[in-house]
C-alpha cells in the first residue's frame, strides 16, 4: 500500500519542541499518571498524585504531532486501526488530541513508530506490515503464530534436551 512511500508517510510525523510545549507535556504527564496510579490501584494523596505526575514528566523524552488532515491520519483511522476510537486504544503511550492534530510522548533509540504509534514492537515488524497495506489485527494475529511457533520450537527443544538426559 505504502510501500515506497515510507519516507513520505512517515515524515508527516513532527515532532514538537519540548521547551515550548509545556502544557502538552502536562497533560501527557498527567495522563500516564493516571493510568499508572489506575493500574497499580489504591487511593492515593494529592501529593502522592503530584509526584506521579512529577515523575512522569521528567520520562518524556519526545512528543510528536500528527495532522488530522494528513494521508497519515487517514491510514491510521481508516486503514490500520479500525477507526478512531480502535486506535486511541492501541497507541502504546498518552496522547492528546487537539482539533487538528494528534499529539503523542514517546521514547527515543528504538523503534518508536512501530512500538507507539502502530501498537506493536520496536521491532519493525509493525511499521513493514503497515507499509504493506497490511491492518493492525492482521499484523497481531501474524505476530501472535509467530510468537507461539517459538515458543513450541523452544518446548521441542527443551523436551528433546530432557529426553535425551534419560537414554
Amino acid at each position: 500500500m505504502f510501500r515506497g512511500y515510507e519516507r513520505d508517510i512517515f515524515d508527516q510525523v513532527q515532532d514538537v519542541p519540548l521547551g515550548s510545549a509545556s502544557r502538552l507535556v502536562g497533560q501527557l504527564a498527567s495522563q500516564q499518571a493516571a493510568a499508572d496510579l489506575q493500574d497499580a490501584g489504591g487511593e492515593y494523596t494529592p501529593e502522592e498524585v503530584s509526584q506521579a505526575v512529577g515523575e512522569a514528566r521528567s520520562g518524556i523524552v519526545a512528543v510528536s504531532r500528527v495532522d488530522k488532515s494528513s494521508d497519515l491520519y487517514a491510514a491510521l483511522t481508516g486503514h490500520w486501526y479500525q477507526g478512531h476510537d480502535d486506535m486511541v486504544s492501541h497507541i502504546g503511550q498518552p496522547l492528546v488530541e487537539a482539533d487538528d492534530a494528534l499529539y503523542f510522548s514517546h521514547g527515543a533509540n528504538y523503534d518508536w513508530i512501530s512500538q507507539d504509534l502502530l501498537g506493536g514492537k520496536a521491532d519493525g515488524q509493525a511499521k513493514r506490515q503497515f507499509l504493506e497495506g497490511d491492518t493492525w489485527t492482521g499484523w497481531k494475529a501474524a505476530a501472535d503464530m509467530a510468537q507461539a511457533m517459538e515458543a513450541s520450537i523452544a518446548l521441542g527443544q527443551t523436551t528433546n534436551h530432557a529426553s535425551s538426559h534419560t537414554l
